[in-house]
């Protein structure tokens, strides 16, 4: 099976990185190809330009754009790990997924300018980790990364199975917690059979 596995996080020293070493190390230990990136420490270029987005196909754009959306045809399973940064991913983030999920690879447009996903069976899993308690963080602004990647991304580029895991309260939690927590990224993953 071929993995695409992002992480995006400045610092080295994360959850998030414990999170994408633990799903990393999983997979490469059941022998399947691996993609890894770590945004930051890539010092990816979130910029999208005009003239990007014109370009219908991947050719005479940024080779490392060219290489990811490659690399996303190619997986069977995509794996994004990130913060909680004012309900959204950090925008490092936010920019691989405009350059990457791009139209002509992720979706088309119908001639009636419904989007068409083109990444239909494939799987999605979302690791996300807030600082907020759980009980605030829904009252207050409920679940925007839920929305955002199960449909404004995923379902919109044709990946219905959708899997996603918010680990709440990580500023304050001890290390018994977060190895607790890396438990359960395991288990989440064996229960879907996808290792």
């Amino acid at each position: 099976m071929n993995i695409l596995i992002v992480v995006c996080n400045p610092h080295e020293n994360s959850f998030n990185h414990a999170i994408a070493e633990k799903v990393r190390a999983i997979y490469e230990r059941e022998g399947n190809n691996v993609y890894y990136h770590d945004l930051y420490k890539e010092k990816f270029n979130p910029l999208l330009y005009q003239d990007e987005i014109d370009s219908r196909t991947t050719e005479g754009i940024d080779n490392t754009i060219q290489d990811a959306c490659r690399e996303l045809l190619d997986s069977d399973l995509i794996v994004m790990i990130h913060p909680n940064w004012w309900g959204m991913p950090p925008a490092m983030m936010k920019g691989w997924i405009d350059r990457v999920f791009r139209r002509g690879v992720a979706y088309r447009f119908d001639p009636f300018g419904r989007s068409v996903g083109l990444l239909e069976g494939k799987k999605g899993i979302v690791f996300n980790t807030s600082n907020t308690p759980e009980e605030v963080e829904m009252r207050l602004y409920g679940d925007p990364l839920g929305n955002l990647w199960e449909k404004c991304i995923f379902e919109m580029c044709g990946i219905k199975d959708v899997k996603r895991r918010n680990f709440f309260g990580v500023v304050r939690s001890s290390e018994d917690e977060r190895e607790a927590w890396l438990n359960i990224v395991n288990d989440m993953l064996i229960e879907e059979e996808e290792i």
